[in-house]
């Protein structure tokens, strides 16, 4: 005996139905409410039958369901239960949901034409979800009929659908302003969407039930994005240029600001001879957030008599930039932090965190630039850098405080005349810093009714540790008088040239080995170099390079990892360092551990500050090599070392082999520059493994350039 099975479906476009909740299911919700037939989209029209195995006359016999009446009045003991479920509770644009839809026949008797229907209900103006795939595969509009359903037997049915992708959009803004009076600004711009609700809901009927129905809800979540908040008011001379633009497809938010405005009473005459006075001081301030790297900013002016900035903050996928020239009298603030942008982190880590505080009249030119990778390659690409720049002078009170994950400090506060120079980069743990403080008491008028007075003697330290191993630094305490210049290289060296007037303790300590503890107090000049060396394999300078590369096989795209790791295993520190690679044909450059100084479509150009004896070093860079049709993916990466009047050099070749199989892994060879920039006409297949393969290093004697 053959039973035929025909799947029908049908798209309900716009139905309502009222639903509760059944208390003990969870979230489903249920009605037994009839649906009335509609109108159906006939371009999704798929339609499928397919047999039921034959059954011996035997098992027929013995499994023989009682005859059916032929309406539900006259069968109340049929009865069908239904469950949907989703793959996911939350999504987000362009991804994937499975659906199950469980049908059971608890009743005692066998149904017919049991009739599936499904229909997706979606918040706002939202696209419509698109078909992938079915089993069984559905009629049009996803409706599904069966012949009939034996009593305890159940039906499965599985689909995937893929969410819309929303459109991009873009904003941008160009204003000027300029006059006297009173000012207000508040705006506020986000790069992302907000979240929305996709319901999709089942309903199952046969001649001998009525309709019954569940519903599974996924929440389609916005993307991390970028967040950028502008605010200003006060009273007086006021004139503004202002540029904004915003995209959605790579969160990016881009704003520079000219502005300029000094603090005066105003009024403004109104009808009855009525007049509205304004005093109030100004107050400016810019704060984003970048929550694809992790990065916040902000710049902000209280109580402010006068200010006069050029500002620009950048956010993007790859980084943030906070760039300020401003000169003011009042109160100051410039902020940035740098956390672990994983969302699985239970306390995201602190990579960076800077904190400056002025009160009193100072110019101010900074620059903090965090670059790193983004996205769905997060975690491939794990790695940041941080560049800070600063100048700033002027007197009154001033505060700052600088961190680099646990390693490193630098921090100094006090009153009276203030001048600073400071240069950072995280990662060659690099600060130099170029200080003169002079003590003097602070009277400064914030409000009419609001005077501050402070005296505070200057306190200034720097410390660089390396957690069990190593500590070096030094901290200068109830200063009324301090010069000095000190220079961090990594973590093991640290150079000091100072003359200050107070107490100077200078510690260091290595391991077991070594313990160094001096305090001066009085007028004095110090120089003092402290070094932790390894034992270096080279007696002359050197310079060790190593390159990797992982090849990931990704459902779009295909993504070349490499790591160039650098040792300076010779006798000498060496700065600067210049490191360039080249491409592979037909690659893509992702981003990299440190922002590039140089980058063209075939090559990518850092430079770093130094690396001490012993210091190890690695830059990680990302190519997308899907349209690379060559048998080997082969690169080329050269180094440059200086010290004194000359230079070493090291370089090496990394060969990845595309269409490997999964055995051993060949070695590496060297090839020319020529070759590697050369184009590469032979066809070859793309792997779908991924593995690492070292290159081999080529370490080249010293050169001298003149």
């Amino acid at each position: 005996m053959h039973n035929r099975f025909r799947l029908k479906s049908y798209l309900l476009p716009g139905l309502a139905l009222a639903c509760f909740l059944l208390i003990g299911l969870g979230s489903a919700l249920a009605t037994n409410d009839s649906v009335e037939d509609h109108e159906f989209d006939p371009t999704t029209s798929i339609v499928s039958e397919f047999d039921n195995a034959t059954q011996s006359s035997d098992e027929n016999s013995q499994n023989r369901q009682p005859l059916a009446p032929s309406s539900v009045e006259e069968c109340p003991s049929a009865n069908l239960t239904v469950k949907k479920t989703a793959s996911k509770n939350l999504t987000a644009d362009g991804e994937e949901i499975e659906y199950i839809i469980e049908i059971k026949n608890v009743g005692e008797v066998a149904v017919h034409n049991v009739q599936v229907r499904d229909v997706f209900q979606i918040d706002g103006d939202q696209c419509s979800v698109e078909f992938v795939c079915a089993h069984p595969e559905p009629e049009p509009g996803y409706t599904w009929c069966f012949d009939s359903l034996a009593s305890g037997r159940s039906l499965n049915i599985s689909y995937v659908v893929k969410v819309p992708v929303r459109k991009e959009l873009e904003f941008g803004m160009d204003e000027g302003v300029s006059g006297s009076g009173f000012v207000k600004v508040d705006n506020d711009y986000s790069s992302t969407f907000e979240p929305y609700v996709i319901e999709n809901f089942v309903y199952v009927s046969s001649d001998e039930t009525p309709t019954i129905s569940n519903c599974a809800i996924v929440t389609v979540v916005a993307g991390l994005n970028a967040d950028l908040a502008t605010k200003e008011h006060g009273s007086g001379i006021y004139e503004s240029e202002e540029l904004i633009s915003l995209k959605s497809d790579n969160s990016s938010i881009k704003m520079d600001k000219d502005a300029s405005s000094t603090f005066e009473p105003t009024s403004i005459a109104l009808y009855n001879n009525r007049t509205l006075s304004f005093s109030s001081r100004w107050t400016g301030e810019a704060c984003a957030k970048n929550r694809v790297t992790g990065a916040s900013m902000s710049e902000s002016y209280r109580h402010a008599a006068s200010i006069d900035r050029e500002s620009r903050m950048e956010l993007d996928v790859n980084g943030s930039v906070i760039e300020i020239d401003s000169e003011f009298e009042g109160m100051g603030h410039i902020g940035f932090l740098r956390t672990s942008p994983s969302p699985d982190a239970i306390q995201s880590s602190q990579n960076f965190e800077s904190r400056e505080d002025y009160v009193g009249s100072f110019r101010v030119q900074e620059r903090i630039d965090e670059y790193s990778c983004y996205g769905e390659y997060l975690y491939i690409n794990d790695f940041y850098s941080v560049d800070s720049d600063k100048s700033v002078s002027g007197s009154g009170f001033a505060s700052e405080d600088k961190k680099v994950r646990d390693s490193q400090r630098t921090y100094e506060y006090g009153t009276g005349t203030y001048e600073s120079e400071e240069l950072i980069r995280t990662h060659t743990n690099y600060i130099a810093k170029d200080l003169s403080f002079s003590y003097a008491p602070v009277n400064l008028s914030l409000t009419d009714n609001f005077v501050l007075n402070q005296s505070t003697a200057w306190k200034e330290g720097i410390y660089s540790r390396n957690r069990g191993l190593s500590f070096i630094g030094e901290e200068y305490t109830g200063a009324t008088r301090l010069e000095k210049e000190t220079v961090a290289r990594g973590l093991n060296e640290m150079v000091t040239e100072a003359n200050f007037s107070g107490v100077a303790r200078y510690r260091s300590v290595v391991g077991d080995l070594a313990e160094m503890d001096e305090q001066y107090e009085g007028e004095y000049s110090l120089g003092m170099t402290i070094l932790v060396k390894g034992i270096p394999k080279y007696d002359r300078p050197h310079l060790k390079i190593n390159k990797t590369a992982t090849l990931y096989q990704l459902p779009e795209v295909t993504i070349a990892k490499y790591s160039i790791t650098l040792e300076n295993d010779g006798n000498a520190a060496l700065g600067p360092i210049y490191v360039r690679d080249f491409f592979p044909p037909e690659s893509e450059f992702f981003g990299s551990s440190i922002r590039p100084t140089y980058l063209t479509e075939g090559s990518a150009r850092w430079t770093l500050t130094h690396l001490s004896i012993g210091d190890v070093t690695t830059i990680t860079f990302c190519l997308n090599v899907t349209d690379n049709n060559c048998p080997e993916l082969i690169s080329f990466a050269e180094v440059m070392g200086g010290y004194g009047d000359s230079w070493v050099m090291a370089n090496c070749t990394s060969s990845l082999e595309m269409n490997m199989l999964k055995s051993d892994p060949p070695g590496s060879f060297n090839v020319t520059e020529a070759e590697v920039l050369s184009g590469c006409d032979v066809s070859g297949d793309v792997c779908e493994i991924s593995t690492k393969i070292p290159c081999e290093s080529t370490m080249l004697e010293l050169y001298s350039f003149t």
